[in-house]
């Protein structure tokens, strides 16, 4: 029996953190499937299949931790890809897997996950100081009505990145934070922590990114409030579409998303391959976000770098990673930045802004981000 190549994920299955989770760890299985059926990964004159562990880390950051730390020393995995939801988890685990030296593929909008320290990490999606301005910047331009914004995020090292960052951001551009708060996913009164944000009348709602589950939490709060601005958001939700609706007539919201894999189904270049991928994942489980399509490319990129590059040495592997394409739904794209990040370990991709109006999607925004490192 050939060794396998294994595959760890601590995504959540249950909890607040599952909605956006199952999505992913759907892609990843059905990588991981594809992979095995066309007779796995090639190197070492041989082809090994792929194995894939998900510990649920219950939408936890202890149980999160505890997982990782399986993951790495008893389940001996080769390779992580992704944690879980929060930058704290994100952060924590990523303590193990460099101690330990197995590479991680990243979804996570902190900057501080990526540097000279991060050795072994690699993210595929842009910083919250990265995305923000970009996001604003269009405010500016198609809403200018909107003067006033209150902002909330998770009590979290990205939550908190957020928050910094659009404070500093959205005055350049004509915008007044009217208030900005931090709150607990697990144990917080929505109604309460509204009624303060929605105190000045904002025309612009932002609730960030890694905000757990507002479909069931946020935003019913927000529509008993009777909120009819703009509501913002920094992250892909399978129930995306009926954001608006759920804020009732005149409602309106923009999904500001990770589309350089993409849920843009709205865009005219949106590729078949993943046209066929979210409906084969809405055959299957019925369930498809941007974070399938992410994950699913990520087993990907582990089988064409340990190809490429003959072992799944985490040394020799990272070497490849950082100095070779991958390939993506929109064609090959770097692992750069180390002007930004002093590591090439940022991958260059898309990044686009989606709008709902009336439960209807339509892409307002695309364009291409590549790091001279």
């Amino acid at each position: 029996m050939l060794e396998p190549v294994i595959i760890g994920s601590a995504m959540s299955t249950t909890g607040p953190f599952a909605e956006l989770k199952l999505p992913h760890l759907l892609g990843a299985e059905m990588a991981v499937s594809d992979v095995n059926r066309e007779g796995g990964i090639f190197f070492l004159g041989e082809r090994h299949p792929v194995v894939l562990i998900n510990h649920d880390s219950a939408s936890g950051l202890r149980r999160c931790v505890d997982n990782v730390r399986k993951l790495v020393y008893e389940d001996r995995v080769d390779f992580m890809i992704n944690v879980d939801v929060t930058s704290d988890q994100a952060l924590a685990a990523q303590q193990i897997t460099e101690a330990a030296a197995v590479p991680i593929l990243h979804i996570g909008l902190s900057r501080k996950l990526i540097g000279p320290q991060a050795y072994y990490t690699f993210r595929d999606v842009l910083s919250v100081r990265e995305r923000v301005p970009i996001l604003y910047a269009y405010l500016r331009q198609n809403n200018p009505q909107c003067r006033r914004i209150a902002v909330i995020n998770m009590d979290t090292e990205l939550g908190r990145e957020h928050l910094e960052a659009v404070t500093a951001t959205a005055p350049r551009y004509g915008f007044k934070v009217t208030r900005a708060r931090l709150y607990d996913p697990l144990n917080t009164d929505y109604d309460a922590l509204l009624a303060d944000a929605l105190k000045d009348n904002p025309d612009i709602f932002d609730h960030g990114a890694g905000a757990a589950n507002p479909v069931d939490t946020i935003f019913p709060a927000l529509s008993r409030r009777g909120y009819r601005g703009l509501l913002v958001s920094s992250n892909d939700y399978p129930t995306a579409p009926a954001i608006s609706g759920r804020l009732g007539p005149g409602g309106d919201s923009i999904l500001e998303g990770y589309l350089q894999f993409g849920s843009d189904d709205a865009a005219d270049d949106y590729p078949e391959d993943l046209k066929r991928l979210k409906q084969r994942a809405l055959d299957t489980a019925g369930i498809y976000s941007s974070g399938t399509a992410t994950l699913y490319e990520k087993v990907g990129w582990i089988k064409q770098g340990v190809e490429g590059c003959g072992t799944t040495d985490a040394d020799v592997f990272v070497k490849w990673l950082e100095t070779n394409p991958v390939e993506t739904a929109y064609g090959p794209a770097r692992f750069g930045g180390k002007s930004v990040y002093g590591i090439n370990r940022q991958l260059e991709g898309y990044f686009g802004l989606l709008r709902f109006t009336g439960g209807r999607q339509r892409q307002v925004h695309r364009g291409k981000f590549s790091f001279n490192g």
